[in-house]
């Protein structure tokens, strides 16, 4: 509330969580939070953040959530509306020295909402966001030795590439993990984002090992350029072809102004 009075020209984030959606006092809920912050709808982002639901059934999940789009108050008038989404399990588990995949529901989700939009179904069609390659229990880094590994997303599935612990093989042991997901089919090529050349040096050793922060950081930066590009196809926008090498910004906010 400070910082909005001192600037109301700063957005404001509010979110929602979708096992809310049934909670007959959710409108006075969000009229007092914003009489609280002293703002109106138009300034504020509404987040429907709905990662925690089951999405063992993508397609009824879709129309769950469509109609739950459909009922949000003040539907039409918030600044911008975004929907949150995460299948990748709570703990996923991927024993040492191997590759387990798991599947990318969430944009199924995303794509058969779009489907609904389309079909007038879902009357404002929400904003795309996840998780990245996390899940929704991540948090501070605890001081812990980590594992080796790397989270590599494709169009429907998320790879977790893991070798040893550091305590065990040291941090040189990222090297013959790159290069095992260098090797693979999901891998997209260096070319494709900043992080796939830096998994690429990795494999090539010709980076430093880095530390679990960096493994990260080339994960979800890939996944930013896959999730920029599944976005941009999905609403027809078309991508003007790039170096992706050249530049690590984060290009997705340019799309936003299509889901108005």
């Amino acid at each position: 509330r400070r910082i909005h009075q001192k600037d109301a020209r700063l957005p404001v984030c509010v979110r929602v969580y979708a096992e809310e959606l049934d909670d007959p006092k959710l409108k006075s809920s969000i009229e007092n939070l914003l009489a609280t912050i002293n703002c109106q709808p138009n300034e504020v982002l509404l987040v429907l953040d709905a990662a925690n639901l089951s999405y063992e059934n993508p397609v009824e999940l879709a129309a769950m959530l469509t109609h739950g789009v459909n009922s949000l108050p003040f539907l039409h008038k918030w600044a911008a509306l975004a929907i949150s989404l995460c299948s990748l399990p709570s703990k996923p588990v991927t024993p040492p020295n191997q590759v387990t995949e798991f599947a990318r529901d969430d944009w199924l989700v995303y794509a058969t909402m779009r489907e609904h939009y389309l079909n007038r179904d879902l009357i404002r069609m929400p904003i795309f966001s996840d998780y990245g390659t996390e899940n929704t229990d991540f948090g501070p880094s605890k001081p812990v030795w980590p594992a080796t590994q790397l989270r590599y997303s494709t169009d429907k599935s998320l790879f977790v590439f893991k070798g040893q612990n550091t305590k065990v093989g040291g941090y040189k042991g990222i090297f013959p993990v790159a290069k095992r997901l260098t090797k693979h089919s999901c891998f997209s090529g260096r070319r494709f984002s900043h992080g796939d050349a830096q998994i690429a040096d990795l494999a090539q050793r010709s980076e430093r090992p880095g530390n679990a922060s960096n493994w990260k950081q080339y994960g979800i930066t890939h996944h930013l350029s896959l999730v920029h590009e599944q976005v941009a196809k999905l609403i027809g926008v078309s991508l003007v072809e790039q170096d992706a090498i050249s530049s690590d910004e984060n290009q997705q906010g340019n799309l936003f102004d299509a889901f108005s």
